[in-house]
């Protein structure tokens, strides 16, 4: 009786054991699926963060072509706005010329013809 009750001891013992090694198994595995969840959540929220750092590069890209495009296209009104002006007054400085060379040659017929009358 004594040799079944030491037996019986060794077989609880041993199922104890057992029991135990399952539940730091099992114990083990959870940690290891928690550990395996979380990097997961870390990568999907570096990864969102790497979207997001994208599209707002893009964006100021995006916004950066634009203001760019606005810059070229006033210098290039303003080019020609400089042009036109340029070409106005060198119109009026000819047309002065003109008039200069038109009333110099007045004068000489007038003066021509006063000598003719003396």
């Amino acid at each position: 009786e004594r040799m079944q009750e030491e037996r019986a001891r060794r077989l609880y013992e041993e199922e104890m054991r057992r029991i135990e090694e399952q539940d730091r198994l099992a114990d083990l595995r959870k940690y290891q699926e928690d550990i395996r969840r979380e990097r997961e959540e870390e990568e999907r929220r570096k990864a969102m963060k790497k979207r997001k750092n994208k599209e707002a590069r893009r964006m100021w890209e995006e916004e950066e072509r634009r203001r760019n495009a606005e810059r070229m296209q006033e210098e290039r009104a303003r080019r020609l706005y400089e042009e036109e002006m340029r070409r106005i007054e060198e119109q009026d400085r000819l047309a002065d010329l003109r008039k200069y060379q038109e009333d110099i040659r007045r004068e000489r017929e007038e003066e021509e013809r006063r000598k003719a009358m003396k």
